[in-house]
């Protein structure tokens, strides 16, 4: 049975550390808390405009911020992963099920 879970986000300057949640709302704060609140900006008057939009949960607002004065970029997907399961593929139907596709009915 396919199935979708949880939302992430991979930071461009070390995509091989994404961020995985449980739900989009979870991942926002993820960023904020691993990303966005681990940052040691150069000074104080830059920072607050990211500080009230994170105390107001306004999470994209903050993200966006926090991307234009870092040069960071985030691709964030909210929709989740699709699980595939080997139980869903058993090897006795894979062939027939290949053989039935688009790639193989233009012969």
């Amino acid at each position: 049975m396919l199935k979708s879970i949880g939302a992430y986000a991979i930071r461009r300057s070390d995509p091989d550390r994404p961020l995985l949640a449980d739900s989009e709302e979870t991942l926002n704060k993820v960023i904020a808390l691993r990303w966005i609140a681990e940052w040691e900006p150069a000074g104080d008057s830059e920072v607050e405009p990211i500080r009230k939009a994170l105390l107001e949960e306004r999470w994209a607002d903050a993200v966006l911020a926090w991307m234009e004065l870092t040069g960071e970029t985030l691709d964030i997907f909210p929709h989740g992963l699709e699980i595939h399961e080997a139980r869903d593929y058993p090897d006795d139907e894979f062939g027939v099920r290949i053989q039935t596709t688009r790639l193989f009915s233009q012969e």
